[in-house]
């Protein structure tokens, strides 16, 4: 089946559980078909075009979706969509649902799954105590590189971002001296929209400028985070991701 929290307008974000609580019921009521396998092959923020779709906004609601998707157990969710389609007419943002734009620049949303994607291993708990912050975490097989990736997400895209200062309280790593790194996706990092805006939204790109926005679509460096008795502090832009990695020394 296909998930969209809305067609046209703001999103509503309950609609994406509500669906999900759905099809658990569905399966409750008729549990001949519980083995079968969970597949959502259409999923998005919303299924007409939007401008949220170019920013971080829609890269911390892919990564909400899937911690949504993993609680869910569904076996397969298929975002859409990876390129913009001949619907495009130019070159540059246009609000598509698409991860790339016409000219492949990527979009924060595609970087979200390149974070998504560096976390390897197995599933650990991870609990938010107060909205609007949710999060995943996994532990390497071999113990020695864990991961938790963080968003901070509002139903609201019109509302001003405002930081959320978030205490993180990491427990059950395996004994030893361990590092950690942050890598973020925020309003004006990894946001080329932006620099379109700046450029004065161009609708054909010259050479210079798409490598200037390829540039400005880059993950950021990571970048070395504190961690005092297993306890790191940091501070989260509106509508963006964190990424926390940790390894052992």
């Amino acid at each position: 089946w296909h998930i969209y929290t809305v067609s046209v307008g703001p999103p509503a974000l309950d609609n994406l559980l509500l669906s999900l609580q759905s099809v658990r019921r569905a399966l409750t009521e008729f549990p001949q078909f519980r083995d079968l396998p969970t597949i959502i092959t259409e999923w998005g923020c919303s299924s007409s075009p939007f401008t949220m779709h170019d920013r971080p906004y829609d890269a911390a609601f892919r990564v909400m979706a899937v911690h949504r998707f993993m609680d869910y157990n569904i076996t397969l969710a298929l975002p859409f969509a990876l390129g913009a389609g001949p619907p495009n007419v130019h070159e540059g943002f246009q609000g598509s649902l698409a991860m790339f734009t016409k000219t492949t620049i990527p979009k924060p949303s595609f970087r979200a799954f390149e974070l998504l994607h560096r976390m390897k291993g197995r599933r650990v708990a991870c609990a938010s105590s107060n909205d609007p912050i949710g999060g995943l975490a996994c532990i390497s097989a071999d113990g020695t590189r864990a991961w938790i990736i963080l968003y901070n997400l509002i139903e609201d895209y019109k509302h001003r971002a405002y930081d959320t200062s978030v205490t993180v309280k990491v427990r059950g790593l395996p004994e030893g001296i361990w590092r950690c790194e942050k890598t973020v996706i925020a309003p004006g990092t990894c946001d080329p929209y932006l620099l379109w805006q700046k450029m004065g939204k161009p609708k054909k790109l010259t050479a210079q400028q798409k490598a200037e926005l390829l540039e400005a679509s880059a993950l950021p460096e990571p970048q070395p985070v504190a961690v005092h008795g297993g306890v790191i502090q940091v501070d989260m832009a509106g509508f963006s991701l964190m990424q926390l990695e940790f390894r052992k020394q």
